[in-house]
Formats: C-alpha cells, sequence, structure tokens
C-alpha cells in the first residue's frame, strides 16, 4: 500500500464491470467516466488501469474506450491484468470497499506532474519467422497454412505439450513493432518507445482449445500477421532490465520522482528468477532511479505500456512509470 499527499497532483477513479459481455462496452464505459471526470484534458498526466486477467480483449476495449473520449491518446496509459498464481480461474479488482472480479479500475492522475515510461522483456526469438494463415479476433487457428497446434509441437518438450501451464508460462509470439508509426502519432513527447526496431512485443498463449485447435491471445491477430516464436532468457531479463533503468534515468534528468509505478510478468515472479534473482534485480532498478524514492508494482497476467507510438498490450514484459 502507499499513501499519496499532495497539493500539486490529485487522482480520480472508476470502476466498471462486464468483460465477459462486451469488452468494448467496458471500454466505453471507462471512456464516458474519463471525459466526465476530467473535462479539461490538458490537466490530465497519467491513466493508470487495473483488469481483469481473464475476460478482456484489449483492442476491443480501446476501441471502446476511444469512442467517448480521446483522452488517453494524449497522456500515458500503464497498467495490468491481475494475476491468480496460474489457477487461471479468477481474478480479482479492487475499488474503495468493492472486491469484484471481470472488471477495470482505473485512475485517472491529473495536476502538475511529468510522467515517463520504459519496457523491456526478456524474450529470445527462435529460428524463423511465421505467419497467421487462420484466425477470428484473439485466436488463431493456422500458422503457415498448418494447424497452429502442429507448429507449436515442434517448439515444446513433451512435458510442455501434456501441461500447458508450462508451455504457455516459457514460450510466447513476438511480433515486430511497426516501423511506419510515428513515434509522436499518438503520444506525447514525454512517453517515445524505447523499443528499438529489432524489439518484439511478446503475446503470451492464454489458453487452448483442444476441440477447435485454437490459441488464445489477449489481443486480435490478423491473418498475414507475422511472428516469431519465443522463449524467455533469464540472462536477457537482467540485461534488459538494466538498460531499461538507465534509459528511463536519463529521461527523468535531474527531477526525484515522487513515486515509479512499477509492473512486472507473474511469470518471472513465481517460475522464471528465483527470490534472490528478483530481489538484486529490483535493487538494481532502484539504485538507477532512486534509491529513496517511493517504489510500488505489481506482478500481472498481462502489462500496458507503451510501445511504437501507441499503448499496448504486453506479455513477458516488465513496464516502468516514474513521476516527477
Amino acid at each position: 500500500v502507499m499513501v499519496l499527499k499532495s497539493t500539486e497532483m490529485r487522482f480520480s477513479h472508476g470502476l466498471t464491470t462486464g468483460f465477459r459481455d462486451s469488452s468494448v462496452q467496458v471500454g466505453a464505459s471507462v471512456g464516458k467516466s474519463l471525459a466526465e471526470a476530467c473535462p479539461n484534458s490538458s490537466e490530465a498526466k497519467a491513466l493508470f488501469l487495473f483488469v481483469d486477467g481473464h475476460s478482456p480483449n484489449f483492442d476491443e476495449f480501446v476501441i471502446g474506450l476511444r469512442s467517448q473520449t480521446q483522452l488517453e491518446q494524449s497522456i500515458p496509459v500503464v497498467g495490468g491484468f491481475a494475476g491468480d498464481r496460474f489457477p487461471y480461474q479468477a481474478t480479482f479488482q479492487y475499488y474503495d470497499d468493492q472486491v469484484v472480479s471481470d472488471g477495470a479500475v482505473w485512475a485517472l492522475l491529473e495536476g502538475e506532474a511529468q510522467v515517463n515510461s520504459a519496457i523491456s522483456h526478456g524474450c529470445s526469438p527462435l529460428d524463423v519467422k511465421h505467419v497467421v494463415t487462420k484466425s477470428d479476433r484473439n485466436i488463431v487457428y493456422e500458422v503457415d497454412n498448418l494447424p497452429v497446434l502442429q507448429v507449436l509441437a515442434g517448439y515444446l518438450t513433451q512435458a510442455e505439450l501434456d501441461d500447458w501451464g508450462s508451455a504457455a508460462a516459457m514460450l510466447a509470439w513476438g511480433f515486430d513493432a511497426p516501423a511506419d508509426t510515428p513515434v509522436d502519432a499518438l503520444l506525447t513527447g514525454q512517453l517515445e518507445p524505447l523499443l528499438p526496431q529489432d524489439e518484439k512485443i511478446i503475446r503470451c498463449m492464454v489458453a487452448k482449445d483442444d476441440e477447435t485447435g485454437g490459441i488464445v491471445l489477449f489481443t486480435d491477430v490478423a491473418e498475414g500477421s507475422e511472428f516469431w516464436i519465443a522463449r524467455r532468457d533469464a540472462q536477457k531479463i537482467q540485461q534488459k532490465s538494466e538498460e531499461m533503468a538507465i534509459a528511463l534515468a536519463e529521461k527523468i534528468g535531474d527531477r526525484l520522482p515522487k513515486f515509479v509505478f512499477h509492473v512486472e510478468c507473474i511469470g518471472r515472479g513465481q517460475l522464471i528468477l528465483r527470490n534472490q534473482q528478483k530481489l538484486d534485480l529490483l535493487e538494481g532498478l532502484q539504485q538507477r532511479i532512486g534509491k529513496s524514492v517511493p517504489w510500488i508494482g505489481l506482478y500481472a497476467f498481462a502489462e500496458i505500456g507503451p510501445a511504437a507510438g501507441q499503448h499496448r498490450l504486453h506479455n513477458f514484459t516488465s513496464v516502468l512509470t516514474a513521476v516527477s
């Protein structure tokens, strides 16, 4: 728990449920609430999102959001999807004295503040590029004109094939960040992305449907989309985290952040890094940003942060946001 007291910053917040019925409608409800809470968009500095970890389609949520307000296109949007320690049963969101599932809690930061974000993942692409050849929204059925499960079998051990949770925790899909998107097309200059053009936007495989042979992702995947299969790499996690901290420290400059909001992939917290490795990684980040800076965060099923000029959903990723 972090308590903030400030004469310079203020927060408004809200809750919407209903992802199982329609991610678009949840996004529209959040967008309407944001427009009512902040009629003067120049005062808005950042939007923090805390979302159910099982039901949302993030692309459809954003469509609904933008149907009611353009506010989020000019400010940083960061946050995460709630996790449940891998039973994959239910996640919970907290709003004042309410505890809900299937919801989105938001907090809008306004006032005198500067917000900078940085992002990194720890995955290494494997061998060749693949192409999605049959999909429906966020479900992929065929890759390279072959059943997607047949293609994935070439990358998984037998133990991983027998235990889908293990497979989904280690193997991901890496999509190129669009090279033709201007950095400032949707975001202000204070939120320029850190991903080099050879980096990937990582998507995890949320679930598989043995009846239809489909693989479910958190976001829509169009037919013709190109991607690489990628695996987590503990050494790369350490390396990229250090690079992320250095880049964020350069953006902040001489300003001492009021606080840092840190979202990490839940797999790093439970499966990939041992406890001492996690502590060492966190200490390294804090050394770069400032040991005295208040620091709060969460482990998430999916992470929300900037890449290639847009707000995007990520997996197997770390997002650091400094509010100065």
